[in-house]
């Protein structure tokens, strides 16, 4: 299956709520499993052993509201596994790139410890969307092909290492979810979205 890059879109308002409240992000990245959320927060006023030995008693249950969507909020995008691809051609970089398209891997604030895939979610609000799609909207596809360099890619380990067998396909393959990409960032900063993004 690999890692893939997934991004949700969110209000505001329902941003700080799961950033202040990390439990709540099952509601965003799975609001058909129910169990899932209420498991979490189950775990999440659990005593362990040892702290229980020492008189440690559970944490009152705080109330936590379930989030409400609007009108096109948490619609989802999925990057599959060209998310580092895409990373490599905007920063000619591995990692540890500047913002505003470090956002793929540091980019945004991390949303608790609570491991939704392959670690914690991390969350951009509206304004950073905003600066992120007129950033992005500067970046055409030849510009972005200028970038595409399949043999260092291979090199640094750009996830998955596939650019130097695919050359010209594995290409399109980036062209793609960049493009997608761009459309999605665009309906965000349209709508005044922000976005939870996390691998998955």
């Amino acid at each position: 299956m690999g890692m893939c890059f997934v991004m949700h879109s969110v209000s505001d308002d329902n941003g700080r709520k799961v950033k202040d409240n990390p439990v709540l992000i099952w509601q965003l990245v799975a609001p058909d499993d129910p169990e899932i959320f209420q498991d979490a927060l189950n775990e999440s006023h659990r005593v362990g052993f040892f702290a229980k030995l020492f008189g440690k008693s559970a944490p009152k249950e705080a109330q936590i509201s379930d989030l409400t969507f609007f009108e096109g909020e948490n619609q989802y995008h999925d990057l599959d596994k060209a998310w580092h691809g895409i990373y490599y051609c905007l920063n000619l970089s591995e990692l540890n790139a500047e913002p505003p398209f470090n956002f793929i891997l540091e980019g945004g604030d991390v949303i608790g410890d609570i491991d939704v895939g392959y670690g914690p979610a991390r969350w951009l609000n509206s304004d950073a969307v905003a600066e992120l799609h007129q950033h992005l909207s500067a970046i055409t596809n030849d510009s972005l092909s200028d970038n595409y360099h399949p043999i260092k890619m291979d090199q640094l380990n750009i996830y998955p290492t596939i650019w130097e067998r695919d050359g010209p396909d594995g290409l399109e393959y980036i062209l793609e979810h960049f493009n997608g990409l761009k459309s999605f960032i665009n309906d965000c900063a349209n709508q005044r979205y922000g976005v939870v993004m996390y691998f998955s």
